[in-house]
């Protein structure tokens, strides 16, 4: 089973986070949406570079440029994992 976790990160501290369960199907930008929910964040632009770091290293970073309105932290970061 997969989870992904969303991590709202400030001067090097996670500030909020979520887990959440995705099953064992990966669709990349549903996910982050339900994260972003989650978080009470407005969803990033998923650029090419989001979506080969998650199939390389299933973990991303979304920093302020990648948001279209002003945010209060530093950065998103998205991680998959497996759970047994």
């Amino acid at each position: 089973m997969k989870k992904i976790w969303g991590k709202l990160i400030k001067n090097n501290r996670i500030v909020k986070d979520c887990v959440l369960d995705v099953g064992k199907s990966i669709n990349f930008y549903e996910n982050l949406k339900e994260v972003c929910y989650a978080l009470q964040i407005e969803t990033p632009v998923v650029l090419k570079k989001h979506t080969k770091e998650i199939l390389e290293y299933s973990t991303t970073k979304f920093k302020e440029a990648d948001f279209i309105d002003y945010i209060n932290f530093d950065s998103l970061n998205i991680e998959y994992f497996d759970v047994d």
